[in-house]
C-alpha cells in the first residue's frame, strides 16, 4: 500500500520528521520526496526496518538484525542457527517456519550422525550448558533465535537437543525448552521421530575425556585377556573425564582387528569369529574391523561403565585386538589383545597357537613332562609329526640312538625315561591333558625285555615290547 503525507519546508529548506514501522516483519520500502508543483522533481531512499527474528544474510525471507553469537554466563559462545537455504544436502533438516524464516529442525539420530545436522557432535551442547544459557527474561530479546522463543515471542513451541544422554530409558535423548530451562527427554522409540532445535556452539568441547578397557582375566605376562576356549572373556569399557569423574551416557563403539596365531600369521576363517553378549544381545564379530554398536547397549551408566563377554568357540588359539572408540570422538579409544587357547597347544614361545596344554603331569608318585614340539629340539627332531587335536607338529625320537634325539639328548639320560607302569598309569588322565597321541606313534619307555623296549600307544590304550631303540620314532616323555 502507498500513501502520500506533505510538508513545508523551512527557512532553511528542510523538512525534518521521524518514520516508524512498529508492526513490521523486516521489509524495505521506497520513500519518495517531490515536489506538489512539479513532480518531476524528485528524490528516493529505501528505508529497511530490520527485526530480531531474521538473520542478516542474502538467504533470509525478510530484513533483520539477529544476533550472530551470543554468550553464555561462563563465557562459551554459540552461534545462531543456520536458516534451511543456508545448508544443502543432508546437513538439511526438516523445515520449520519461524516468523517468516524457514528453519532446520532434526531428529535425535541424526544428530548423532557426522555430516547430518549444522554441527556434529563436538560442537553440541550438553544439558547443562543450554540450562546455563537459558534466561527468560534476556535470552530472546538479546538474540531472536527461533529456539529461544516461546510462543508469545515468536510461535515457537519445540525444546532444542542436548548431546549427552540420560541413564533413564524413558529420557535418554535429552532436550531443554529454551524459553524456560526445563529438561526432559524421549526414549529409542520416539528418537527417529521427534524433530526438534539444535543450536551450536562456535568452538568444540575440549577434548577430556578419556576411554579405558580392562579386564579381570587380564594376564600381565601374555600382555593380554586371556580365556580358554569355549569360556567366555569379560571386557569392562570405562569413560570418565581428566578428573576421572565417571561420565554417564556415553556411547561407544566395540571394533576388533585381525586374528593372529602365536607364529603371528593372519587367520581369516571361520576359528576367528567372535560373538560380543552384552545384555541380551549377541552379536557376531566374523572378520578384521567388524564392530558392534548399539544405543541401547554400549553406553555407560551412572557409574561411566558398562561390561560384555567376548567368545571365539571355534578358535584354533588366537590373538585378536579388541577396540572400545567413543562415538563421539573416535580418536578417543583405548585397546587390549585378547587371547582364546585351545589345549592342544602348550604356553610355549615356540608354538604356533596359544593354549593351556599342561606342561607336566604326576603319576606313580613321577612328574612326567610333555613330548616337547619339533621347534623346541635344539638339537633338531629324529622325525616330527601331526596330530589330532592339535595344530602343533611334535617331535619324535628314538629310545637310544647316540647322535640323534633319543631319550639322553632330551632328559639327560635314558635313566629319566619313563617306565612300563608310568605311561600305563598316565592313560587313565591323559585325554584330559591334551598332550599328543596318534594311532601311529606310541610312548616310548626304558623298561626292556626280549631284547626289545615297551611303548605304549595312549590313542587306543594298548603297549607291546616291541621298540627297537635306534629305530623305532616315537613320543619322549621325560621323568623330571
Amino acid at each position: 500500500a502507498s500513501s502520500t503525507r506533505y510538508e513545508r519546508v523551512g527557512a532553511d529548506g528542510k523538512a525534518t520528521f521521524t518514520l516508524n514501522q512498529d508492526k513490521g516483519t523486516g521489509l524495505k520500502t521506497v520513500f519518495t520526496a517531490s515536489l506538489t508543483n512539479d513532480a518531476s522533481k524528485k528524490a528516493e531512499l529505501p528505508l529497511m526496518y530490520t527485526v530480531i527474528t531474521s538473520p542478516d544474510t542474502p538467504v533470509a525471507n525478510f530484513w533483520g538484525y539477529m544476533t550472530e553469537t551470543y554468550a553464555s554466563p561462563d563465557g562459551t559462545l554459540y552461534r545462531r542457527p543456520l536458516l534451511y537455504n543456508e545448508l544443502t544436502g543432508v546437513a538439511r533438516g526438516t523445515k520449520k517456519t519461524i516468523a517468516g524464516e524457514d528453519w532446520n529442525i532434526y531428529l535425535a539420530q541424526e544428530t548423532d550422525k557426522s555430516g547430518e545436522t549444522q554441527c556434529d557432535i563436538p560442537y553440541q551442547p550438553t544439558v547443562d550448558e543450554l540450562v546455563e544459557l537459558v534466561d527468560p527474561a534476556t535470552l530472546f530479546v538479546n538474540t531472536g533465535w527461533p529456539m529461544v522463543g516461546y510462543t508469545s515471542d515468536n510461535g515457537n513451541s519445540l525444546a532444542t537437543w542436548a548431546s549427552d544422554r540420560s541413564t533413564s530409558a524413558s529420557k535418554k535423548y535429552q532436550f531443554v525448552r529454551m524459553w524456560n530451562g526445563e529438561v526432559s527427554g524421549t526414549d529409542d522409540t520416539h528418537y527417529n521421530r521427534t524433530n526438534m532445535w539444535q543450536l551450536c556452539r562456535v568452538n568444540p568441547h575440549v577434548t577430556q575425556t578419556r576411554i579405558k578397557l580392562s579386564s579381570s582375566a587380564f594376564d600381565a605376562n601374555a600382555q593380554a585377556a586371556k580365556a580358554k576356549k569355549g569360556d567366555g572373556l569379560p571386557m569392562t569399557v570405562t569413560v570418565t573425564d581428566s578428573s576421572g569423574k565417571p561420565i554417564a551416557g556415553a556411547y561407544v563403539r566395540i571394533l576388533r582387528g585381525a586374528a593372529t596365531n602365536r607364529a603371528g600369521a593372519t587367520v581369516n576363517t571361520a576359528a576367528d569369529d567372535m560373538k560380543v553378549n552384552i545384555g541380551n544381545s549377541i552379536a557376531s564379530l566374523t572378520y578384521a574391523n567388524a564392530a558392534f554398536n548399539d544405543p541401547n547397549t554400549t553406553v555407560t551408566g551412572a557409574d561411566g561403565t558398562f561390561s560384555f563377554n567376548l567368545s571365539e568357540d571355534a578358535t584354533t588359539g588366537l590373538k585378536t585386538p579388541i577396540t572400545a572408540l567413543l562415538m563421539s570422538d573416535t580418536n578417543i579409544q583405548d585397546s587390549m589383545e585378547t587371547i582364546f587357547t585351545v589345549p592342544g597347544s602348550p604356553d610355549s614361545t615356540d608354538a604356533s597357537y596359544w593354549g593351556h596344554m599342561p606342561d607336566t603331569a604326576t603319576v606313580n608318585g613321577k612328574t612326567l613332562h610333555r613330548p616337547l614340539l619339533a621347534k623346541e629340539v635344539q638339537s633338531g627332531a629324529a622325525g616330527t609329526t601331526t596330530v589330532p587335536g592339535s595344530s602343533e607338529t611334535w617331535a619324535l625320537g628314538y629310545i637310544d640312538n647316540a647322535g640323534h634325539d633319543d631319550f639322553a639328548s632330551q632328559c639327560g639320560s635314558l635313566n629319566n625315561a619313563p617306565e612300563q607302569s608310568d605311561v600305563q598309569a598316565l592313560h587313565s588322565s591323559f585325554f584330559s591333558l591334551g598332550w599328543p597321541s596318534s594311532g601311529s606313534y606310541s610312548y616310548l619307555t626304558k623298561t626292556l625285555s626280549g631284547g626289545k623296549y615297551y611303548s605304549y600307544n595312549q590313542t587306543n590304550g594298548s603297549g607291546a615290547f616291541n621298540a627297537v631303540p635306534t629305530s623305532t620314532l616315537g613320543f619322549l616323555s621325560c621323568v623330571q
